[in-house]
C-alpha cells in the first residue's frame, strides 16, 4: 500500500495543454468539413435529431458500443496501472481487442468502411475471430482464475451472431442476430470489469487471500 501511495504522490502534474488540445479538436474537425464537402449537420448532430427519427434510434446498438467502451477502458486502465505480469498482458490484450471492436461498431468498419477500400467483410470478421481465440488460448492461465464461463459464453454468443449474419442475412433474423450479439457484448463487458477489479484489488493489497491462493503476480 505504501508503494502505491508513493507512486501516486510522484505522478507528474496534469498537463492543461493536452486538455485544451482535446477541447479544440472538434473545432479543427469543423474547419475540415468545408473543404471535404461533408454535411456538417450529419457530422456533428445526433443521428435521431438530424434524420427526424425517434429518440430510440439505434438504442441497443448504442448500448453495445458503450459496453465495448467500458470493457476496453477498464481493462486498459488496469493494464496501465499494474506492474509487468501475465495479468497485465492479458488485460492489455483484452482491452485492445475491445477498443478495436468499439471503433468497428461505432464507424461500421467491417460493414462499410473497409469493404470500400477493398477489404472483404468476411476477412475482417475472420481476423476478429482469430484474435479472440488467440486471446482466449494464450492467456488461459489467467482466465482460469477469473469467471471464465462468462468469457466463454461471450465468445459463443458473439460467434453465433456472426454465423446468423452470414447464413441468414434476412430481416426476419434481425432480433435474434443482434440480440445474441448484444448479450455477448454484455458478457464480455462484465467479465473484463470483474477481471480489472480483481487484479487492481490484488495490486492494492486488499485481496490478500486471493493473492496467496494463486501463483500469478498482479
Amino acid at each position: 500500500m505504501g508503494r502505491v501511495r508513493h507512486r501516486i504522490s510522484t505522478l507528474p502534474p496534469r498537463r492543461p495543454l493536452c486538455v485544451v488540445a482535446f477541447a479544440l479538436a472538434p473545432l479543427a474537425l469543423a474547419l475540415l468539413v468545408g473543404p471535404l464537402r461533408f454535411d456538417a449537420e450529419l457530422l456533428f448532430r445526433d443521428p435521431a435529431a438530424s434524420t427526424g427519427s425517434p429518440p430510440y434510434l439505434g438504442f441497443f446498438s448504442n448500448l453495445g458500443i458503450l459496453a465495448w467502451c467500458v470493457a476496453g477502458t477498464s481493462s486498459l486502465l488496469a493494464a496501465l496501472t499494474l506492474p509487468p505480469s501475465r495479468a497485465r498482458a492479458a488485460l492489455g490484450a483484452g482491452g485492445l481487442l475491445a477498443a478495436a471492436l468499439t471503433l468497428d461498431d461505432m464507424f461500421l468498419l467491417h460493414e462499410s468502411v473497409l469493404p470500400f477500400f477493398g477489404v472483404p467483410e468476411n476477412l475482417v470478421l475472420a481476423c476478429y475471430a482469430a484474435s479472440a481465440i488467440t486471446y482466449l488460448w494464450v492467456f488461459r492461465d489467467v482466465h482460469r482464475l477469473m469467471d471464465w464461463p462468462l468469457l466463454l459464453a461471450s465468445l459463443t454468443l458473439l460467434g453465433s451472431s456472426v454465423v446468423l449474419d452470414v447464413l441468414a442475412g434476412d430481416m426476419e433474423w434481425l432480433i435474434l442476430e443482434d440480440g445474441t450479439k448484444f448479450a455477448g457484448i454484455c458478457a464480455w463487458c462484465a467479465y473484463h470489469l470483474l477481471a480489472a477489479r480483481y487484479w487492481l484489488r490484488r495490486a492494492l493489497g486488499t485481496d490478500r487471500v486471493a493473492h496467496r491462493a494463486t501463483g500469478i503476480t498482479p
